[in-house]
């Protein structure tokens, strides 16, 4: 093999709306129970076991499925089934169905997703105004400002406008699963802050360099209080060097942990707050939390397949940054990753709308994995902190959850699939899911963070 740079190199898109996303455009049989939920098998991309520091310079993204499959013996049921909701079903048992074997979930709305992670409970006023959310994806989405106009009309949000900028040249193609991507972290982000500007950062593909310039044009043009980043690789030894790219204070880096039960970068990086996965799941009436575990995919395997589930562990090159001091209760000095949790379960995912590129017509889609949760925790940087002017200092979330109890939720029950979710810290939620009203009283009173240290 040809050692390429890093650089040189293709970017994997963590599932998310990919690995488990469901149209309404894919359903022709809702009433055959043997025509189960179109998916995505899981995205693998691994390094050469002999060449470590490689990062791989191809990457494949499997099409959607959408074909009849043979009844599962075992099944869990999602949100939609009521009180069944997160058990498992059975044939031998003679138990139904789960009903989004017979209808697509319509997905969680923005506004229960606002009561249940607590965005309802901040000030009236505290909507992003003046913070500037960007989103750095590859070729991006042609059709986002009018994907982004359904969605607003439809769940009432105000509109808005949707800047974006090609540092890297324009792309001379496009891909569908990236534009889905840009529909979801869009649209997210927007509903979240609605106040705040939404910047799309687009390379002309999906290599790290690309990705990278596009980075630094979030950082030194637009001028971003936030950055969204929906992607990963796995670690590979120079990674380090490209912490970097991360390093301005006065910007949140935000990163999602990966849909394959392990660690990436830059998630690793101690630079960038880690956003792992949960199962949330809520009452359809009153948006309650009812349950809120670790996503574990291999809980869903009649639908997703195995291997999915919330990235965490030990990095294998970063050394565990100050900030993580005493708070995760390991000891063997790499950092761990998640540092905080958000939905990411498809039985419990989110509507978005999307129209894919070259085409007129859009649909609703139902999306999740855990990059559903970087834009929506930029979107809780933007509306917590607009009274501060050093937002890029990860002590301050970690601050928040040592002196306000309750700014996140513990998630002690369920696992990612390799590691237990436990009280306090763990490897598979981290800090847990945000409660947004009580994060934005203590980024208020919180002490001056120091420096990121080694």
């Amino acid at each position: 093999m040809v050692k390429k740079s890093p650089l040189r190199s293709n970017v994997l898109l963590w599932g998310f709306a990919l690995s488990c996303v469901v149209s309404t455009q894919l359903f022709s049989q809702y009433n055959n129970p043997a025509f189960y939920l179109p998916v995505i098998p899981p995205l693998k991309v691994t390094t050469n076991n002999t060449q470590p520091d490689l990062i791989p310079s191809t990457l494949a993204l499997d099409p959607v499925l959408s074909k009849q499959v043979t009844l599962p013996l075992k099944w869990k049921y999602g949100w939609a089934d009521g009180q069944r909701a997160n058990t498992i079903g059975s044939a031998a048992a003679g138990d139904p169905l789960p009903k989004s074997t017979y209808y697509l979930s319509t997905g969680y709305s923005p506004q229960q997703i606002s009561i249940a992670y607590g965005f309802t409970n901040l000030p009236a006023g505290d909507t992003g105004a003046g913070k500037i959310i960007a989103v750095i994806e590859s070729y991006g989405n042609t059709n986002i400002q009018s994907d982004l106009n359904t969605f607003d009309a439809h769940y009432g949000i105000p509109a808005a406008t949707v800047h974006i900028a090609y540092p890297g040249g324009t792309p001379t193609s496009t891909d569908a699963s990236w534009a889905e991507e840009t529909s979801l972290d869009v649209e997210w982000a927007h509903a979240m802050a609605p106040g705040a500007t939404i910047w799309v950062i687009a390379a002309p593909d999906n290599t790290l360099a690309s990705l990278l310039t596009a980075v630094d044009y979030a950082v030194k043009t637009v001028k971003a209080s936030v950055v969204s980043m929906s992607w990963g690789l796995d670690e590979f030894s120079t990674e380090k060097s490209y912490d970097s790219h991360f390093t301005n204070q006065t910007v949140t880096f935000i990163a999602s942990a990966g849909d394959n039960q392990d660690t990436n970068w830059p998630s690793t990086s101690p630079y960038v707050l880690s956003v792992g996965g949960t199962t949330l799941t809520l009452d359809t009436n009153t948006s309650a939390i009812i349950s809120e575990t670790g996503w574990n995919g291999l809980n869903d395997l009649s639908i997703i397949g195995p291997g999915e589930g919330g990235g965490g562990g030990f990095s294998q090159y970063e050394k565990q940054p100050q900030y993580q001091n005493g708070y995760t209760g390991y000891t063997n000095n790499f950092k761990t990753i998640p540092d905080v949790s958000y939905n990411a379960d498809p039985y419990t995912g989110f509507a978005i709308y999307f129209t894919a590129p070259g085409s007129s017509t859009g649909g609703w889609v139902v999306t999740a994995g855990t990059s559903a949760g970087p834009p929506q925790w930029a979107a809780i940087v933007a509306v917590c902190n607009w009274s501060t002017p050093k937002a890029g200092k990860l002590n301050f979330i970690w601050d928040a959850y040592n002196f306000y109890f309750g700014a996140t939720t513990d998630i002690t029950v369920g696992s990612n699939g390799v590691y237990p979710a436990t009280a306090a810290y763990d490897l598979a939620t981290g800090m847990g899911s945000p409660q947004v009203g009580v994060f934005g009283q203590s980024w208020y009173i919180s002490y001056e963070p120091s420096t990121i240290y080694y």
